[in-house]
């Protein structure tokens, strides 16, 4: 009888000891954990690996400076077009997109200072290859710069309807933000098709 009780005690405490040692091995993904997030705002309780992808998304201050960034990039390269191409078509479309581009970043400046909010960019690089891109586009005349331009000016375009998409899939994100984001990404979309047309 106290061999059966022993030998009993003795499983028990080896299967306390296995649940304790497991409950130690698990890693922050396989426990629910709070991960904090400050810079951006972000506070979850949810596995670890679904943490990391909604911290990831961006915050009203990310997408601001992000627009302006970008904003500014494309206005420099369609101020260069301006100056460099001698195809009419392309010159319509730069001198039309800097009037576009500069009323945009007004806008999203004003929507900055209506929510009284203080942009901050993302970790990654919005306009990253827009220096050499312009570089590029210094050393090319003629067709080969407007084959640079076209090109560049689409894929910064598409790249940040992307982010816009992003961006509108947050649902808390504020009313202004998103109706700035939707009148955006219609006049990007509309710039993507004129850039298409030019490359054939």
């Amino acid at each position: 009888m106290t061999r059966i009780q022993s030998h009993g005690l003795a499983i028990g405490l080896a299967l306390t000891t296995a649940l304790v040692v497991g409950a130690c091995d698990r890693t922050e993904e396989d426990r629910g954990v709070t991960i904090a997030d400050t810079a951006a705002g972000v506070v979850d309780t949810a596995p670890a690996t679904t943490a990391r992808s909604v911290a990831a998304l961006l915050t009203d201050e990310n997408i601001l400076a992000l627009l302006d960034t970008t904003y500014d990039a494309m206005l420099e390269a369609d101020q260069l077009a301006m100056d460099r191409t001698d195809n009419e078509q392309v010159r319509q479309f730069a001198s039309r997109a800097v009037t576009q581009n500069a009323a945009s970043r007004r806008a999203v400046i004003a929507t900055v200072q209506r929510l009284g909010v203080a942009p901050v960019l993302p970790d990654m690089d919005p306009v990253e290859g827009h220096a050499d891109a312009m570089a590029l586009m210094r050393q090319r005349a003629g067709s080969m710069f407007d084959e640079v331009y076209v090109d560049q000016a689409a894929e910064t375009r598409k790249e940040l309807i992307e982010e816009i998409d992003e961006a509108l899939g947050v649902e808390t994100r504020p009313d202004a933000v998103k109706e700035l984001l939707r009148q955006l990404k219609a006049q990007l979309e509309a710039d993507v098709k004129s850039l298409e047309a030019l490359k054939t």
